[in-house]
């Protein structure tokens, strides 16, 4: 799953949250839609961490002395942690 097709699937639950007649319903796929936009940008921040990590990882085979950068390491720890919370959401919502 890539960027635009959560946003597309973000798109889609709006537009059921348009036609929807009853209010919790259509909170309900607001909610849905928000948590596809959320997913997306937490997609946009973990490909722009591993282009980071990437080129930070071909530096440092030009400098192996250089220490480990811990922020890196503490970031990708919470990316996964946000992840698998929007996972969970996402599975209690089917």
């Amino acid at each position: 799953m890539n960027v635009d097709e959560c946003r597309n699937r973000a798109e889609r639950c709006l537009a059921a949250a348009q036609n929807a007649s009853a209010q919790d319903v259509k909170q309900s796929w607001q909610q849905l839609a928000q948590m596809w936009l959320t997913w997306s940008e937490q997609l946009e921040r973990f490909r722009a961490y591993r282009k980071a990590t990437t080129t930070i990882e071909n530096e440092a085979e030009l400098v192996p002395d250089e220490p480990i950068n811990e922020s890196i390491i503490s970031r990708k720890g919470k990316i996964a942690e946000i992840a698998d919370k929007l996972r969970l959401r996402l599975a209690l919502l089917q």
